[in-house]
């Protein structure tokens, strides 16, 4: 598993970087956290050198290449590029990221899949096969990432707000 990790192993790093962190409370170690920096990807999606988006953040080095930190309306155009996985797909990702995360300790996870990663009625669609296959080792609990009050008031006040927390029992 460090192959995934180590640079001079994972032909990934000769077109991104990754910045891993570990949290640590009363000096033991609590949770990793890893960001991460695809050049070719954000190169792919036309985020070149110097490029904006009205509405939205595109963080920039001194040299005017993205830095990968993308905020507001620039998620959505940089998500606009992602291909859409079914949920189907998803289910599969979803199970393999559990059975990882399982490997290492944990019992429950907390994510903002749900818009950030595929819309919310895809996501949920995708937690509820994995659920209903008994494929699912842990919690899950939503935390969606709306990106305008349009889509925030229907999560709310439509019926997938219900569906944030999924333990097995649903």
């Amino acid at each position: 598993a460090l192959g995934l990790i180590t640079p001079e192993k994972n032909g990934w790093y000769s077109h991104a970087k990754a910045q891993l962190f570990l949290a640590v409370e009363n000096g033991k170690v609590v949770g990793r956290i890893s960001a991460h920096l695809d050049t070719l990807a954000l190169e792919m999606a036309g985020f070149g050198k110097n490029h904006t988006v009205p509405g939205g953040v595109v963080e920039l080095e001194a040299d005017g290449t993205p830095n990968g930190r993308i905020n507001e309306n620039a998620i959505g155009e940089l998500m606009a590029f992602m291909p859409k996985l079914s949920p189907e797909d998803l289910a599969k990702c979803f199970e393999a990221g559990m059975q990882y995360a399982v490997a290492h300790g944990l019992t429950t996870l907390q994510c903002n899949d749900a818009e950030t990663v595929a819309p919310p009625p895809d996501v949920f669609a995708a937690l509820d096969i994995v659920y209903k296959s008994g494929k699912a080792p842990l919690r899950y609990v939503s935390q969606t990432g709306m990106t305008n009050l349009k889509d925030m008031k229907a999560f709310v006040e439509g019926p997938l707000h219900q569906q944030t927390f999924y333990d097995g029992l649903l």
